[in-house]
């Protein structure tokens, strides 16, 4: 198989269920949708010839035994579609705590998946090919601790694109990061710095953080105000918070709108124009 010019590494974020996992990261799921917005909007032949596309899926690490305790309290308890959303959300993370006492515990397997699924992305690409992230809801975090324990030297993957030198773009929707900093003053809350040393630079992008969210989605939050860390990236440039207003006549004005980034106009196709531009790049 031809190797791409362009790498794209998709990762969700809570509410996914085991049984949704494919067997391959080629395979799309949740995802999908996206990807065919992606594909109408530049070209099926750009898209198909230029650019590798794989999903991060993780949730299945965690959702064996979360879906094991709402199966046996589901005979006394009410709302359990609630039920399973929250616990999902709060589980997740909750369970994705850095253990360095546990190399089997949750947070371990699920960067190790990310690392799975970088190798094979790098395997699809030419040698310096662009990446460009996307990330949805709590895979921001998951994304963010994976680049943040790489940067601290806690590991050291083997290859330039692996260690997320030739990162391009970083795209975060509905994102929860600032959750995660509450615990520490505003001032000690640290971004991850700028990964793709690598590149060109002529040929990085500016913001390499594009982070959309929409107001009327309770999970989704702008991430400049999390500390002065944060708006030092903005001033600078490198960190661009986008509201839109995600979804349609039923969803657009409530917390639905978590999950409708993946089709809205206002999301797909600025993703669509990075891609291409990644690709224009290239030749």
């Amino acid at each position: 198989m031809a190797k791409k010019k362009v790498a794209v590494a998709v990762i969700h974020g809570i509410a996914r269920r085991v049984d949704d996992r494919p067997p391959s990261s080629l395979d799309r799921t949740f995802s999908d949708a996206l990807y065919k917005r992606v594909r109408r909007h530049i070209g099926g032949r750009l898209l198909d010839r230029d650019v590798a596309w794989r999903e991060v899926f993780w949730s299945d690490i965690l959702s064996a035994r979360q879906e094991r305790y709402l199966n046996e309290i589901s005979r006394i308890t009410r709302y359990d579609k609630i039920r399973q959303f929250l616990v999902s959300g709060i589980a997740d993370a909750a369970a994705f705590q850095p253990r360095p006492d546990k190399p089997e515990g949750a947070y371990s397997l699920i960067l190790e998946r990310m690392r799975q699924t970088f190798a094979e992305l790098n395997k699809d690409t030419n040698d310096g090919a662009p990446l460009m992230v996307l990330a949805h809801s709590f895979g921001g975090h998951i994304y963010s601790s994976f680049v943040w324990d790489m940067q601290q030297g806690r590991f050291s993957p083997p290859t330039p694109f692996q260690r997320m030198e030739t990162l391009a773009q970083l795209v975060t929707f509905g994102s929860n990061i600032p959750l995660f900093t509450f615990a520490c003053p505003p001032e000690e809350a640290h971004p991850i710095a700028f990964p793709g040393k690598g590149l060109d630079p002529q040929k990085r992008v500016t913001p390499w953080w594009l982070n959309y969210y929409d107001k009327d989605d309770v999970l989704g939050f702008p991430l400049g105000p999390i500390g002065p860390r944060y708006e030092a990236m903005v001033s600078r440039g490198e960190l661009r918070d986008i509201q839109i207003n995600a979804g349609g006549l039923f969803t657009s004005w409530n917390p639905l709108s978590h999950e409708r980034y993946w089709t809205d106009r206002q999301f797909t196709r600025p993703v669509a124009e990075m891609v291409r531009e990644l690709v224009r790049q290239q030749r």
